[in-house]
């Protein structure tokens, strides 16, 4: 029976440039073509065929060329067969046929060109997709998305973000909250005063702000103002729920520093003592005078 030695490079890629233009992929698939310990010296019809399969399977790709070997029975092809084998799911198998005669056992495929896993990959171009992308989210660099079409439902901008498509605006795309995550944090604020279904009035009447009904909020009135004047030492109270100077406290004190005298006690006193004994003097120089004359 032929056999044959075939040593695959690997899917070793030939990337063209020409004209600035991106050429396709294509493998170089070589080996040895011996039968026992001769080397097959000559030219071969050969057909390459891929299977998604390691036995039976589909084939996304077949070939058939003629090869000529040489002195050692060895061969060199390059194949594209990657347009039609790119499904990222599948394995891929090789499968050699030469002169009639298949070259068992089949040949695994690693391709990468179209399967990237866990590596940065960096398009200074535009990437165009025929069909759908599937991303947990994209991350933009401070620009922005466009040609985004809202589907028609809640799932176009989805999972547990704060915001989601709204598709109520016809004809249009409406970026709205996503409720369901503000009502969570709203009741996890509000969870000490009640919950959606109840408030709890006991510890509500101690808080500045209480439900007065159903998804209702309001000052709680008596805190409030209690608070209120002990801020401002009486100053201010409440007037039919406006804030209002308190004329009876701001009166007193007015009267308190207009009955005040201006005059110090102290120098009073000093004057008077000071008066008392200029006089005794003023007397005493006219006792002398009157003596002496």
């Amino acid at each position: 029976m032929k056999k044959i030695f075939v040593v695959l490079i690997g899917l070793g890629f030939l990337i063209c440039f020409s004209s600035g233009v991106f050429a396709s992929s294509v493998s170089v698939w070589q080996g040895q073509y011996y039968t026992g310990t001769t080397f097959n010296v000559g030219t071969y019809i050969f057909n390459f065929s891929v299977y998604d399969s390691s036995s039976g399977g589909s084939i996304c790709f077949t070939n058939t060329t003629s090869l000529t070997t040489g002195n050692w029975g060895e061969w060199r092809t390059e194949q594209s067969p990657w347009a039609s084998c790119n499904n990222a799911s599948k394995d891929y198998f090789l499968n050699i046929n030469i002169a009639g005669s298949d070259m068992t056992p089949r040949r695994r495929l690693t391709v990468g060109d179209f399967l990237r896993r866990d590596v940065p990959d960096i398009q200074s171009g535009n990437l165009e997709v025929a069909d759908n992308i599937s991303a947990s989210y994209f991350l933009g660099d401070g620009s922005y998305l466009t040609g985004v079409a809202g589907s028609g439902d809640i799932n176009s901008v989805q999972g547990d973000g704060v915001y989601l498509y709204n598709g109520s605006d016809v004809g249009g795309v409406v970026l709205a909250f996503n409720e369901s995550r503000l009502n969570v944090t709203i009741d996890v604020r509000t969870s000490g005063l009640g919950d959606n279904a109840s408030w709890n009035e006991s510890y509500a009447d101690t808080k500045y702000i209480l439900g007065i009904s159903e998804g209702s909020l309001d000052v709680n009135s008596s805190t409030w103002w209690a608070s209120v004047s002990s801020w401002v030492s009486g100053w201010f109270y409440s007037n039919s729920g406006v804030l209002t100077f308190n004329e009876s406290k701001l009166n007193d004190s007015i009267d308190a520093r207009s009955s005040f005298s201006e005059v110090d006690p102290y120098w009073s006193s000093n004057s008077s003592l000071y008066n008392s004994s200029w006089s005794t003097e003023l007397e005493l120089d006219w006792l002398h005078k009157e003596l002496v004359n």
